[in-house]
C-alpha cells in the first residue's frame, strides 16, 4: 500500500518580508494565475551595450550615448505568463498588497 503524501505546508509572509526576500534573490506571488514578483540585480550598463538594447527607442539610445552609461537600481519586476512566453512589466503594490500576510516564497 503507497504512503500517503503529506502536503507541503505554504508558509505566508507580510510585505515587509517579501521586501527583505527581494533583496535576498527571492521570488514570491499572491495571485493565482502565475504571476510573481522579483527584483532586480543592480547593473551597470555601459555605452558599448545601450546600441544594442532592444528595450529602448532609437531617441533614449541616442540621449543615453551622451552619458556614461546606465545603473539599474532598486527595480521590482511583475512577471507574467503570455501563452508560451512571460512578460516582464514595472511592479507598483497596491494598498491591499501591502496589508496583506498571504505572500509566497517561489
Amino acid at each position: 500500500m503507497a504512503q500517503k503524501k503529506e502536503p507541503i505546508p505554504l508558509h505566508h509572509f507580510s510585505f515587509p518580508a517579501v521586501m527583505k526576500g527581494l533583496q535576498e534573490g527571492k521570488v514570491f506571488t499572491r495571485w493565482h494565475d502565475g504571476r510573481c514578483i522579483t527584483m532586480q540585480i543592480p547593473a551597470n550598463i555601459d555605452n558599448e551595450t545601450i546600441p544594442k538594447m532592444q528595450s529602448l527607442c532609437p531617441k533614449a539610445k541616442e540621449l543615453l550615448s551622451l552619458k556614461k552609461g546606465i545603473y539599474y537600481k532598486n527595480q521590482v519586476l511583475m512577471l507574467k505568463p503570455l501563452g508560451e512566453k512571460v512578460m516582464a512589466t514595472y511592479y507598483q503594490p497596491s494598498w491591499e498588497d501591502i496589508f496583506a500576510n498571504d505572500w509566497l516564497d517561489l
